[in-house]
């Protein structure tokens, strides 16, 4: 891909397990809490983006409790050609969440910290779901540091180029999750505030219609795969993604 497309806020969900990988924060039982985990994916979309078009290992390690967590989400294709670390933290205080993320794709600047010429974008993104009952979530995650910058004109190649402004691109979804037959299914429609080269849009539009299903499939009396499959549509860019992911 032409552009950088570093991730995650807050995502929203789209952490369908092994899909558009977005870290959400969740409710735990427990007081405390450490968690980790790892999927599989066939290939890497998130947020109606194909970021990686080659398969994907995304591992997490995570810690908190019912009002804080803190976690750092990571993603790797298999020849090491596509890496990807993103540190976060976020609360939970009722039906609404917090999340300020860091995404940095790659290995090298990683200590750069320069607005100018640093890799790195943090976002600050707030959540909102309804009830358990009306599980309607809506996430608005706006991009407020790093490589995310306007656009002030284009080459004689048609190329942009950037000034030092901060874009401060903007990303509103809306999901809704219901069961049929110990399946989860997960409807997202999401896009974008104005224009972003981060987002691969030129103007304020849908760029994220898709639909996600995950269920564990039974292998032996003792032992099931979480399993998911998703289809995105990215009106924007006139693309179809479709992604199947495992959870280890």
């Amino acid at each position: 891909m032409k552009r950088r497309i570093v991730l995650i806020i807050v995502l929203i969900l789209i952490s369908f397990s092994g899909f558009s990988q977005d870290i959400t924060l969740v409710n735990k039982d427990s007081k405390s809490y450490t968690d980790i985990g790892a999927d599989i994916v066939s290939s890497y979309v998130w947020r109606g983006l194909q970021v990686d078009a080659s398969p994907n290992i995304q591992g997490w390690g995570e810690f908190g409790n019912n009002f804080f967590n803190f976690g750092v989400w990571a993603s790797s294709n298999f020849n090491g050609s596509y890496v990807e670390a993103d540190v976060y933290a976020g609360f939970t205080i009722g039906g609404f969440n917090a999340l300020l993320t860091d995404y940095f794709v790659g290995s090298d600047d990683f200590f750069n910290f320069d607005k100018n010429t640093t890799t790195h974008v943090a976002e600050l993104a707030l959540q909102y779901t309804i009830s358990d009952n009306f599980p309607l979530q809506f996430t608005f995650g706006t991009l407020i540091f790093g490589d995310d910058k306007q656009i002030a004109s284009v080459d004689l190649n048609d190329d942009p180029v950037f000034n030092n402004k901060n874009n401060f691109s903007s990303y509103i979804e809306l999901m809704y999750t219901i069961t049929h037959r110990n399946t989860e299914i997960s409807f997202v429609a999401g896009g974008v505030t104005h224009e972003s080269y981060y987002y691969s849009s030129e103007r304020a539009s849908i760029i994220n219609l898709g639909v996600v299903a995950s269920k564990e499939i039974k292998i032996t009396d003792n032992f099931s795969l979480p399993i998911s499959f998703g289809l995105t549509v990215n009106p924007e860019l006139e693309s179809i993604y479709t992604v199947v992911g495992i959870t280890l």
